[in-house]
């Protein structure tokens, strides 16, 4: 397994700073109960009290960020060699999705012309590995080098300006990622 931005695992050592703040939380509320209520065992405020479902709870929520964390980190499976006979090329299509795309001066939008342009793009390239980065003011890459090209025209088609938190329009960004995505010694 390997990650496509291992630094972020470097948050993973928060859990344990977590699931202390957890326990303190926990021993907090259990103390705050004693004082307004006192140690009356049956008590109606007591009554409804599950005494697992808080530490159940601390345990999931130091749980999913850890899950969040993982998953940010971008884990990525199931990567085999395949030998294929040189017949094709790595593309790796660079699509604006900054707000400017909603234009419409081409109908129906920028958006979708460049989105039918790139489908067109990936229609004539059997053989050949495909990826695609969008960028707006920060770019990101949404599908790796691949020869999967219905998977990379799904993608292709989720597209939207919505893609991107960033504003603006950063081309070299996309760039440097685009040089980042192709295999070393294959680009010029």
């Amino acid at each position: 397994m390997s990650f496509s931005d291992a630094r972020l695992l470097w948050a993973l050592w928060a859990v344990p700073v977590f699931a202390l703040l957890e326990m303190l939380a926990l021993r907090r509320a259990r103390a705050r109960r004693r004082a307004l209520v006192g140690d009356r065992p049956g008590h109606a405020l007591l009554a409804q009290l599950d005494p697992r479902s808080g530490w159940i709870g601390a345990a999931l929520r130091v749980a999913a960020y850890a899950c969040l964390v993982f998953g940010a980190a971008g884990p990525e499976w199931g990567r085999e060699m395949v030998r294929r006979a040189g017949s094709g090329s790595d593309v790796v299509l660079l699509v604006d999705v900054s707000a400017s795309m909603d234009a419409r001066d081409v109908p129906p939008s920028r958006i979708d012309e460049a989105r039918r342009e790139a489908l067109a793009v990936i229609d004539r390239l059997p053989g050949s590995r495909v990826a695609v980065v969008a960028f707006a003011g920060d770019a990101v890459r949404l599908c790796p080098l691949t020869l999967d090209l219905p998977a990379a025209r799904l993608v292709v088609e989720a597209l939207s300006t919505s893609s991107m938190s960033t504003p603006g329009t950063d081309l070299g960004k996309a760039l440097r990622l685009a040089v980042k995505v192709l295999p070393p010694g294959r680009h010029d």
